[in-house]
């Protein structure tokens, strides 16, 4: 199919620019689809990230809110500990005034 002088015949030449041309677009949509797909991944491992970021804040407010909660109760039960210790001292003076008074 070559003409004299080892040049190709326009109409050859022409068939193998089309099977690179052809060679090439299939190329392009698979690497246009290689990265569509590893973007949706990317996009999706950020979506997640974000889930997992926020999901512990919410955690971290809660175990906050606890802790305050736990603050909370322990003055509260420190409150009635010091209470029942001046009551136990009033009985004892109590008992100490009537064991005077007996006598």
């Amino acid at each position: 199919e070559d003409i004299k002088g080892g040049l190709k015949e326009p109409h050859v030449v022409g068939l193998e620019v089309q099977e690179m041309s052809r060679d090439l677009q299939k190329e392009l949509k698979c690497l246009w689809s290689d990265s569509v797909n590893m973007n949706q991944a990317h996009t999706t491992e950020l979506r997640k990230k974000e889930e997992l970021i926020t999901q512990l804040k919410q955690d971290s407010e809660i175990v906050h809110q606890y802790q305050l909660k736990i603050q909370e109760v322990n003055k509260h039960m420190e409150n009635i500990k010091n209470q029942e210790k001046r009551k136990e001292e009033e009985l004892l003076q109590v008992n100490l005034d009537l064991s005077g008074k007996k006598e």
